[in-house]
């Protein structure tokens, strides 16, 4: 068998079905519906209002921030609405993060600065910071986020809705040109981010509001504990909400940037925690996996259906794809792969186009460059990282191992009597 580059006979080969399953497998279906549906329907946007004048609290959680905290503050301050108060806490860092905080202090930068002794990791950082908020809402961001100027009057429109209680916006990878790895990054935050986030939403089905940029109602943060002290803390408590009743958001022009990984292994490091997180939130916490498991409302349905369709079947599934066209085609296995490869990337492209078009997001010169590479790095590398994970995480419980959660936390967490370890 013989699949020369680019032989449309392959359509009507009798292993057709082999090439439909790749396309699915390379996530374009995925990508395809959620860009075009996007693209054909205009997203609802929450008007500004005017007389709609909430006081916002920030609160900024840093370990080890020294190199970005300073802009992150920056970027609060010159929001194009007043910021009622910004709270940041210092979580114990070893650089210049504590003295750099103090300084912002000193120069009434910020309101109150706290400073840790010993590490108790973002999520109880901010519970901290959450106690002196004063403010009708509660904007979270990292310590290397840097909002747009506008992004804060963006993103509270959406709260004039009494029932919505937690609201994300978009993030951009801000250091995208550093390495082929942040590049891919980039690409990545366009699809799924502003892309995929616009599209669940239009159905009510926003499943994680990111912790790098997230708004809470103060009154909803408070009376629901705060954020989940253990691992995967910005998925827990939108599901939480979810669960609950209530609305969660994405505000697609509301807008801000981040710092990400610039290296595979740190970028391996980042979504293999990511990934046991959400397996162990889903499957253990909330029972998304239970077939008789009554949902309160078909969003809750759709976004449940996203994650198991979409992302957990597609990577447990894809080894035993390989697997199974090396046995079935044998010397012409590569080559089928390749013809696939060559097939996808022009719809990829092509997807990418329309996504900056609708959306009014932007790709540098470099990231045109390397888009060709995309479909490899989300349809291949993206499953080999996430299946380690499940493995890991099914075998191991590594989400209740890793480091992001401090050791004496997880203690609490995960050893203390009665509980499961």
């Amino acid at each position: 068998m013989n699949f020369p580059l680019f032989n449309y006979d392959l359509f009507s080969n009798s292993e057709f079905y082999l090439f439909f399953y790749g396309v699915v497998f390379l996530d374009l279906p995925r990508y395809g519906f959620s860009i075009i549906i996007n693209a054909l329907f205009v997203r609802y946007v929450a008007p500004v209002n005017e007389n709609f004048m909430p006081k916002v609290t920030v609160v900024v959680a840093s370990h080890n921030g020294a190199g970005s905290i300073t802009q992150a503050i920056q970027s609060i301050i010159n929001q194009s609405r007043p910021i009622h108060e910004i709270i940041v806490v210092d979580d114990c860092s070893s650089d210049e993060t504590a003295e750099i905080i103090q300084s912002a202090y000193k120069q009434k930068l910020i309101k109150i600065a706290l400073f840790h002794s010993r590490r108790c990791g973002k999520s109880a950082s901010v519970n901290h910071a959450a106690r002196f908020a004063t403010g009708d809402f509660i904007l979270n961001i990292d310590d290397d986020t840097v909002l747009n100027y506008d992004a804060v009057e963006k993103i509270v429109s959406v709260f004039l809705d009494e029932n919505t209680v937690i609201a994300s916006g978009a993030l951009t990878i801000r250091n995208s040109e550093v390495s082929l790895v942040t590049s891919l990054q980039t690409i990545e935050y366009q699809l799924s981010i502003v892309g995929g986030r616009s599209f669940l939403d239009l159905f009510g089905a926003m499943p994680c509001c990111s912790g790098a940029f997230s708004m809470y109602r103060r009154k909803f943060f408070s009376d629901a504990g705060g954020l989940n002290t253990g691992p995967g803390e910005d998925l827990e408590i939108t599901l939480r909400a979810r669960h609950f009743g209530y609305d969660v958001h994405f505000v697609e022009n509301a807008r801000a940037s981040i710092l990400a990984p610039e290296t595979f292994l740190k970028l391996l490091v980042q979504r293999l925690r990511w990934d046991r997180d959400e397996l162990n939130i889903r499957m253990n916490q909330f029972k998304e996996f239970n077939v008789f498991k009554r949902m309160n409302r078909r969003g809750e349905y759709f976004h449940m259906l996203d994650f198991l369709v979409f992302t957990m079947l597609p990577t447990i599934l894809f080894l035993p794809y390989l697997i199974y066209i090396y046995f079935k085609l044998s010397a012409d296995a590569l080559s089928f792969l390749i013809d696939l490869y060559m097939y996808v990337t022009p719809f990829y492209l092509f997807l990418i186009g329309i996504n900056i078009f609708s959306s009014g997001s932007r790709l540098s010169i470099f990231d045109l460059i390397v888009t060709p590479i995309f479909p490899f790095y989300q349809g291949v590398l993206m499953k080999i990282f996430r299946l380690c994970a499940y493995v890991t995480e099914i075998i191991f419980r590594g989400s209740t191992r890793d480091d992001y959660v401090p050791n004496r936390i997880r203690q609490a967490l995960y050893e203390a009597p009665g509980c499961e370890k």
